[in-house]
């Protein structure tokens, strides 16, 4: 899970698997539309790896990744209009 200082995690709204659903920020409950893996872009060849993190914060410093969804569907986080996160596959874009 992705969770803020306030306890809130980022979730796919109302737990629908669909393209471009929009992701929120929701109190932390652990269902799967709360459960995320991170993946770093030139590591992904198909389902993630587990590799090694940096002990103090949990990612490779300034390493781009991927955030997907644990939804039946693997869906990826992206934006729309600069500023609204949603749900969807991947497009070969840099959101």
């Amino acid at each position: 899970m992705i969770v803020n200082e306030k306890g809130k995690a980022f979730d796919v709204h109302s737990a629908k698997d669909s393209e471009n659903r929009q992701v929120i920020m929701w109190n932390k409950h652990g269902g799967i539309n709360q459960q995320w893996d991170i993946v770093y872009v030139d590591q992904y060849k198909g389902p993630a790896k587990k590799g090694e993190l940096s002990k103090e914060y949990g990612f490779y410093v300034l390493r781009p990744f991927y955030i997907i969804s644990e939804m039946p569907r693997h869906r990826y986080i992206d934006c729309t209009n600069g500023r609204n996160m949603v749900i969807s596959y991947p497009n070969g874009g840099k959101s």
